[in-house]
């Protein structure tokens, strides 16, 4: 039942929450996933005799396998120490979170109120002048600041 729980997370991920997937197949060669082969084979036809009332649901779960096998992702062989492939498998992990991190946003369609305060704090620093500002902005935590000196910053800055 575990199996047939981890198929419908993964094709629920894989088509409806738009998650980063990266599949790892440890000590089961790709192609038998894809393909439903092998010892994989083996256990997919005892899945499917379980579920041989479910066709549609079966159905479902050979796509989601087949789709994720396509994607790029790890194979563990025994060639090589266990220890090689997760820390692959985190480097990956760690640079795509990186990547996701300092990624650029442009967010400011979400957010509300913030282009009159924008308008408010550059009317006070008088950007059109030769002048030099200081502004102080504070509050208590999570009320914006930080988003509204940003959005200030990007506004005034082009």
């Amino acid at each position: 039942m575990k199996k047939c729980s981890l198929l419908i997370g993964l094709k629920l991920v894989l088509f409806h929450l738009t998650q980063i997937v990266l599949p790892v197949f440890y000590r089961v060669d790709p192609s038998y996933v894809r393909n439903q082969t092998g010892s994989f084979g083996d256990s997919f036809s005892k899945l499917q005799e379980r579920f041989k009332q479910n066709l549609e649901k079966l159905q479902t779960w050979r796509k989601g396998l087949r789709e994720a096998v396509g994607l790029s992702g790890f194979h563990y062989r025994s060639i090589r120490p266990e220890s090689e492939l997760i820390n692959e498998v985190v480097n990956h992990i760690l640079k795509r979170l990186l990547e996701e991190v300092f990624r650029p946003r442009d967010n400011k369609s979400q957010l509300v109120e913030v282009e009159s305060r924008v308008e408010e704090i550059e009317s006070l620093l008088s950007v059109e002048s030769k002048d030099v500002y200081a502004l102080g902005i504070w509050g208590i935590g999570g009320i914006g600041k930080t988003t509204i000196a940003r959005a200030t910053f990007d506004k005034i800055s082009r």
